[in-house]
């Protein structure tokens, strides 16, 4: 049940408002009192310096003054007290005589409202109980914003953080690259040259087990070559910079100058952009096209690699008629170090990991269809503004 700011206090916690009354005549102050003690918790005053003592010691909500007082007006001294008592609500009784007056001074004094005399109990306690609700409302719109720049400066400073890791970790990963090259890649490289020496200057000299093993030992350096780059480009996916849209010309023209591109990849393109940095678009492409490679390998293989856009989407899509994958197997394709080409695959499985990982950076949905003889269709879906 919704209980108004103004009635809350009182049912939540069983206390009145606090109000302060200052007037200089005494008959005054006891028909204020007699009129509002039940409702509200009064604070009276008779004095100006009555009236500041009990805003030092007390939480006042409103404040109410007479406007003729001895020591100074009540507009001045709603404006000396503004300062140290900026939260509250202020209201000016006055004669009809002093109307003008007390209405010039409005803005001065941060009025919110005046009431002439004589005044009547329902009418005056209809005023109070709006004063009462702003006080509510201004109090919770400063706990609110306190509370938005506590969250801002939280956010700050685990920005910041993440900041920090990042960089951290970039890093690292600059030197396992290093590594990498020096320590992994560098050995490997000169295993496969003495390899291909074997091969290629004493072919002669070995009976057809050897060219077996010695081909098989080929392709088994070329596997740990593309496993350490696929390890490298998984652990290094998501800390290239998101914001960026691809020109997809640009990056299809890149696919075709790689390597391991073949002439029965099909590519349409049917938008000029993605909404995707040019190097998570590259590796979406390059990863589902080789998933794709892997399955056409007969010479009737037929790949088509599609970007279109829909209303409020972009998409791309890979599609292959390829032995297509088993059902059992299509939790596992998405996920790290799963091969399900053949039994005896060597591969390390990380191509469609990289595409799941990438999705998941721009919150976008990635669509898996494959029937088993017939081929496999991989879609990736993303909304039309970078994150």
């Amino acid at each position: 049940m919704f209980i108004p700011y103004s009635l809350s206090r009182i049912v939540g916690k069983m206390e009145k408002r606090k109000i302060l009354y200052l007037d200089d005549e005494k008959d005054n102050l006891d028909v204020f009192e007699y009129s509002f003690a039940r409702e509200y918790q009064l604070y009276l005053a008779s004095t100006i310096l009555e009236a500041k003592n009990i805003l030092k010691e007390n939480d006042i909500e409103v404040i109410i003054t007479d406007y003729k007082m001895p020591e100074m007006t009540g507009v001045d001294f709603l404006e000396s007290i503004h300062k140290d008592n900026p939260h509250c609500i202020r209201i000016i009784l006055t004669g009809f005589h002093d109307y003008e007056i007390v209405v010039n001074s409005i803005n001065r004094a941060k009025i919110f409202q005046f009431v002439t005399k004589p005044w009547k109990k329902q009418d005056f306690k209809i005023i109070i109980d709006n004063a009462l609700e702003l006080y509510g409302l201004r109090e919770r719109n400063n706990n609110l914003i306190k509370h938005l720049i506590d969250s801002n400066n939280d956010l700050q400073v685990k920005s910041q953080s993440l900041k920090n890791i990042a960089e951290i970790h970039s890093k690292e990963i600059e030197n396992f690259e290093k590594i990498t090259a020096h320590n992994l890649r560098g050995p490997v490289r000169s295993i496969g040259t003495l390899v291909e020496w074997l091969i290629n200057d004493y072919a002669d000299l070995y009976d057809s087990n050897a060219h077996e093993y010695l081909n098989l030992l080929k392709i088994r350096i070329q596997q740990l070559y593309d496993s350490m780059d696929g390890v490298l480009e998984y652990i290094k996916t998501g800390l290239i910079p998101i914001g960026q849209q691809t020109l997809l010309s640009q990056t299809v023209d890149k696919i075709r100058k790689s390597d391991w591109f073949k002439d029965h990849i099909q590519i349409e393109l049917l938008t000029d952009t993605f909404p995707m940095d040019p190097d998570h678009t590259f590796s979406v492409m390059k990863e589902t096209l080789k998933n794709a490679l892997d399955a056409t390998v007969s010479s009737s293989g037929k790949i088509i690699l599609t970007c279109w856009k829909s209303e409020g989407e972009s998409h791309l899509k890979v599609s292959d008629n390829g032995r297509g994958i088993e059902e059992k197997y299509h939790k596992k394709i998405f996920q790290t170090f799963q091969s399900i080409s053949d039994e005896n695959s060597n591969k390390l499985g990380l191509g469609l990991a990289i595409v799941d990982k990438i999705a998941k950076l721009y919150r976008g949905n990635i669509s898996f269809v494959s029937t088993p003889g017939k081929g496999t269709t991989i879609t990736l879906s993303l909304k039309n503004i970078l994150p």
